[in-house]
């Protein structure tokens, strides 16, 4: 699986690494405000994965956990 964020107020998507169509795990403004969510990053499980959200509002910026069924 690939995670990537297309556009910087995208969410997150993931992308089987042979190919195939984008999936949305992780929603801008779902318990987290408009910003940006970058830098996923998998967890030794290879089913969560780190990311940073990137606002305006210091209390809301930092480091999510997030999974590739859409829960965090």
């Amino acid at each position: 699986m690939i995670l990537f964020a297309p556009t910087v107020n995208s969410g997150l998507y993931m992308v089987p690494a042979g190919g195939g169509v984008p999936v949305q795990v992780v929603k801008p403004g779902n318990s987290i405000s408009a910003g940006g969510q970058r830098y996923p990053e998998f967890l030794p499980d290879g089913r969560h994965f780190l990311f940073s959200v990137i606002t305006g509002k210091s209390e809301e910026s930092g480091i999510y956990v997030g999974s590739l069924d859409g829960n965090r």
